[in-house]
């Protein structure tokens, strides 16, 4: 009888054993998983910052440039370097717009994406259309007050251009901080209840309690 006793408290013991290994070997690969997945986010938040400046920076200079010299020249014919360079820079800039605006909205970035298309966009294409206005006026006593208009116009695109990107910039560092402290999660007023006992006393002498971090809670 003492035999089967124990011969169950064994067997009882390694089940328990490996339940418990089990459950922790799951729980470590779902932290696995999603650091891998706030890796892979992280690297696309960055490459969309570069992309985003990158195009842009090109259109807007390529613009500024043209402006600059219509502000000397006033007649700058259609085959002119600066007019085809910046033919060329729309028409990179069109093509980089619809992919910005697909990465972003599959990051769950709508919002973004509608600031990229409205304030970015929306003044390329009016800074555009007063170009046109002027170039198509070459040759008339024409003022400078549309070209000024074009340049407030850029100043506006590069505002929001960094502002994107600096939103662009704060999500790829959460995605970090997520890296870092997958398990973990900020203490606040909010889960100190969840909180062990031992971070509860350090927070007592701590001076910046809320810059401890307590185990997640699944």
């Amino acid at each position: 009888m003492e035999f089967f006793e124990k011969f169950f408290l064994v067997v009882i013991s390694g089940w328990i054993g490996i339940k418990i290994t089990k459950i922790f070997q799951e729980k470590a690969f779902r932290n696995q998983q999603k650091i891998k997945n706030a890796e892979a986010e992280m690297e696309r938040l960055t490459a969309i910052s570069t992309r985003l400046i990158q195009a842009v920076s090109k259109r807007r200079f390529a613009l500024q440039n043209l402006i600059d010299a219509l502000i000397t020249t006033k007649n700058i014919e259609k085959d002119n370097p600066l007019r085809i360079t910046y033919r060329e820079a729309v028409q990179s800039w069109n093509l980089e717009l619809q992919l910005l605006l697909l990465e972003l909205s599959s990051l769950s970035l709508e919002g973004l994406a509608n600031h990229l298309e409205d304030c970015v966009q929306g003044q390329f294409y009016l800074a555009h259309k007063d170009l046109n206005f002027y170039l198509n006026n070459q040759g008339k006593d024409m003022s400078n007050n549309i070209l000024n208009k074009i340049s407030d116009r850029l100043n506006q695109v590069y505002a929001s251009t960094q502002k994107i990107n600096n939103i662009l910039i704060e999500e790829a560092h959460n995605k970090k901080e997520e890296i870092l402290h997958g398990d973990t999660e900020k203490l606040s007023v909010w889960n100190l209840d969840k909180a062990p006992n031992w971070i509860l006393f350090v927070a007592i002498f701590h001076p910046t309690p809320n810059t401890l971090r307590r185990p997640r809670s699944y």
